[in-house]
């Protein structure tokens, strides 16, 4: 799980498109800056790349950003991603959205193997984003910034 705040990219002005190019892929990047652009969408794309980072137990050796791929949206149902967008529901009114996530180190969940299960929700200016997975990852000394792996 990883939280961000809107306001935080909402005041870095001109440097949120720097930020999203220097985390989100093509594909990403062309989603949360999406006409109209949205800081909501670039905070969401943040938190689910951190929150995938700390299912993979942390930034491993050769880390890259692009190394994650999300998937704004995810098809198909399956037992992670009814409890993640469970988990979004009782922080936030109003529906989760769901997404896939591809990470290193982040086992895949849905039984077609497209990656984790993921959703995200915002309100009061707060993005959170969870990743789900079958088989967390083995807790290891790996920076995960002051937080446990799922």
């Amino acid at each position: 799980m990883d939280a961000v705040r809107v306001a935080r990219l909402a005041r870095a002005g001109r440097a949120d498109e720097l930020v999203a190019r220097a985390v989100l892929g093509p594909r990403e990047l062309r989603w949360a800056l999406a006409r109209p652009a949205s800081p909501v969408r670039l905070a969401a794309g943040i938190a689910l790349k951190e929150a995938a980072i700390k299912c993979a137990g942390g930034r491993r050796p050769g880390f890259a950003w692009h190394d994650i791929r999300i998937d704004p949206v995810r098809t198909g149902r399956c037992d992670c991603g009814d409890r993640a967008e469970t988990l979004i529901r009782g922080l936030f009114a109003g529906r989760p959205t769901p997404a896939t996530v591809r990470a290193p180190g982040v086992p895949t969940c849905c039984p077609a193997g497209r990656g984790a299960s993921a959703a995200w929700g915002c309100g009061e200016g707060l993005v959170v984003a969870v990743v789900l997975t079958r088989d967390p990852a083995p807790s290891e000394d790996i920076d995960t910034e002051g937080s446990a792996a799922c």
